[in-house]
């Protein structure tokens, strides 16, 4: 086994990211109630920590926040995966063409990356779902559109150094296009470096979508999502403090096991590491 994966911190990484997509993916199995089924009787239930009851207690309309953070792992691991595979795309695809050709066309894609850094995120949001309203697809485009830079950075300036490579004078010599030559022969060789860029904005994308939805911006309710039942409980936070801080909890341990994998995979595919 690696050195890297016998790291603490490795371990801990993949056992939060494994733990998240397992109550994703079985959510429904898993879940000791149903997360929509509100009891006004049952409203903000402390923790009984006991599963046949309501182990992390219940909210304000009395749903149990157990079920409804495992139910909401579903809309993080969905958003993070489609928003950082979009941003990935996109990010690996505007690097390619401005590492590859350079030029005015080059400096034209990043200094659009440079305009794009200088507009808050928030305001972008508000505007994206002014135009084009709520809801998941909007939020994992918002947040997929927002986080290319990255990847368009650091994959142009591998490309810089890969189009004087010898396999790629190669290609041109034997008269590959260039098409060909970037998506067949350069572009194979980004894969490692940007899945590690991904890795580390999963946690990033989770992030962005709990503030989004915290701000009413995200899915809309009663979809349950960890950032919105933070936004739910804050009223409460001095009478039922479970109704914010486990969802919080679930949030911050996302995010730093997203972290720990990412550097994992930066120190396993990064050769100054070894």
């Amino acid at each position: 086994m690696p050195r890297s994966l016998r790291n603490p911190k490795a371990l801990v990484g993949i056992a939060i990211v494994l733990a998240v997509l397992m109550a994703a993916g079985l959510a429904d199995v898993i879940s000791p109630h149903d997360p929509f089924r509100q009891s006004l009787r049952a409203r903000h239930v402390a923790p009984e920590f006991d599963l046949a009851g309501h182990f992390l207690g219940t909210d304000h309309v009395g749903r149990d926040v157990l079920s409804r953070i495992i139910h909401g792992a579903r809309i993080s691991v969905l958003v993070g995966l489609a928003a950082v595979a979009l941003s990935a795309v996109l990010g690996m695809l505007i690097g390619l063409v401005a590492g590859y050709y350079g030029g005015f066309v080059g400096a034209f894609l990043m200094r659009t990356a440079d305009i794009k850094l200088a507009m808050p995120m928030i305001l972008f949001a508000i505007a994206w779902i002014a135009f084009f309203g709520g809801g998941l697809v909007s939020v994992v485009i918002v947040i997929g559109l927002w986080g290319w830079v990255p990847y368009a950075r650091y994959a142009r300036s591998l490309v810089v150094t890969l189009r004087e490579s010898q396999f790629v004078e190669a290609s041109v010599a034997m008269g590959a296009s260039s098409a060909a030559i970037m998506f067949r022969h350069v572009a194979p060789n980004l894969i490692g470096p940007l899945a590690v860029i991904a890795t580390l904005q999963m946690g990033e994308a989770v992030l962005l979508e709990s503030a989004l939805s915290f701000l009413g911006l995200g899915v809309q309710a009663p979809t349950p999502t960890w950032g919105s039942m933070v936004a739910d409980g804050r009223s409460y936070v001095d009478s039922a403090w479970w109704t914010v801080t486990f969802p919080g909890l679930a949030i911050t341990a996302f995010v730093m096991g997203a972290s720990f994998l990412g550097d994992t995979l930066r120190d396993l595919l990064d050769p100054h590491t070894r």
